[in-house]
């Protein structure tokens, strides 16, 4: 048998479920309500334009032990966001280093 693709098996809200944006740093908290939710991703509602910025947590409980997944922007149109959970695994990439580079 081969390797195969993970199936993401999505949940589409009927009534929105709310949830909260929180910067990387933890400077900054909006409330947003979550449409669609993956294993790789959600669609989010938001009030309030995001300005430049491209990742956050998505902190999905508002009760009991938070839960929160980073996310990273992939679409943004009009109030609704496109995101996705990055892989737990992945590393950070790295800029292409310039072998010609000076070196002081």
């Amino acid at each position: 048998m081969g390797a195969e693709e993970p199936t993401h098996f999505t949940v589409s809200f009927e009534t929105p479920r709310l949830g909260k944006l929180v910067a990387i740093d933890g400077t900054t908290c909006r409330d947003c309500e979550i449409l669609v939710l993956s294993q790789a991703g959600a669609q989010l509602r938001i009030q309030d334009s995001l300005g430049n910025t491209q990742e956050f947590f998505l902190l999905l409980t508002n009760f009991g032990a938070p839960v929160f997944r980073r996310c990273k922007v992939l679409k943004v149109q009009g109030d609704r966001l496109d995101v996705e959970f990055p892989s737990r695994n992945s590393q950070p990439k790295q800029p292409p280093r310039n072998p010609n580079a000076l070196v002081y």
